[in-house]
């Protein structure tokens, strides 16, 4: 199964979709994605919890040469923190909509739910054996997430259209 076509109903028009083949490591990527993008919303939080007004300093000692604005200093890192945010922001959405598409193609219920839990709303192990509920523990969602990607069901690699 390498290619799917379809018609656009708007453009009437047929493309062709080619499956993309994703390992569990590309399917975890979401997660580490959004941690870096907490990481950088608190270093653009704290640049720009940073005080603008400087106050005279009144020393003996000459200045140095040259001239420096640590106003703008500042405000040109808060443009590239927003920059690299929103360019994580938008690979994390890439890589959930491929996510999403896949968790759709699997058979079990329990997985998909796990899967979901875990990869797309973030949830910690713990967590996810509760959404799932049964007598599940955090050890066993996560094992049976292992299991999924290593059994053969996929063979460690997700099938996800593109």
């Amino acid at each position: 199964m390498t290619e799917v076509g379809y018609i656009d109903m708007k453009l009437n028009i047929t493309k062709e979709w080619r499956v993309k083949w994703l390992k569990k490591s590309e399917v975890k990527q979401i997660y580490y994605i959004n941690k870096e993008i907490e990481m950088w919303r608190k270093e653009l939080a704290q640049a720009r919890s940073q005080s603008r007004v400087m106050g005279q300093q009144i020393t003996d000692m000459p200045h140095a040469s040259g001239i420096s604005d640590k106003t703008a200093d500042i405000a040109v890192q808060e443009v590239e923190y927003e920059q690299l945010i929103e360019e994580l922001e938008y690979n994390a959405f890439i890589m959930k909509n491929k996510i999403m598409r896949y968790i759709t193609s699997i058979d079990d219920s329990v997985v998909r739910q796990i899967i979901f839990h875990r990869y797309i709303s973030l949830l910690p192990w713990k967590i996810v054996a509760c959404e799932v509920g049964g007598d599940n523990t955090a050890d066993s969602v996560r094992m049976i997430d292992k299991r999924y990607f290593e059994e053969g069901k996929s063979s460690s690699l997700c099938s996800v259209w593109m």
